[in-house]
């Protein structure tokens, strides 16, 4: 049976926002075992740049052990996806009509892509050895 698309499929939790519930880890819903681990990573620029980074490049997914797959989105999905405030050189912010809406792709600092508002990846979890 052929597989639909990612942005197809429903979303298996209840409603966007209902893991900010107060109560979530104690009542959680039906058939999701909530987890809470932390980890401290360092501190100073260099620590926070690593960090943010690894955030952006799927590297805190795939360093916990999940394969990231990337897809290419739709253009029904990029055109609902939120687009930065555009900014001159000096801060200010332009109007929509004098900036280059395009999609941008920005790399972090060992040259992985950085995600972006649309982008579009399947999670898997490894089973077995």
């Amino acid at each position: 049976m052929a597989r639909s698309a990612l942005w197809e499929q429903p979303v298996s939790y209840a409603a966007v926002g209902a893991t900010q519930a107060a109560d979530l880890m104690q009542y959680p819903p039906a058939g999701f075992h909530p987890m809470i681990k932390r980890v401290r990573i360092g501190h100073g620029p260099l620590r926070w740049s690593f960090a943010s980074q690894a955030v952006l490049s799927w590297g805190v997914q795939r360093r916990s052990g999940l394969r990231v797959v990337t897809t290419e989105s739709p253009s029904e999905v990029t055109d609902q996806s939120y687009v930065p405030v555009p900014l001159d050189t000096a801060g200010i912010p332009l109007p929509r009509e004098e900036a280059d809406l395009e999609h941008e792709v920005i790399y972090g600092a060992d040259g992985t892509a950085l995600i972006a508002p649309g982008d579009t990846a399947w999670l898997h979890i490894p089973v077995g050895p």
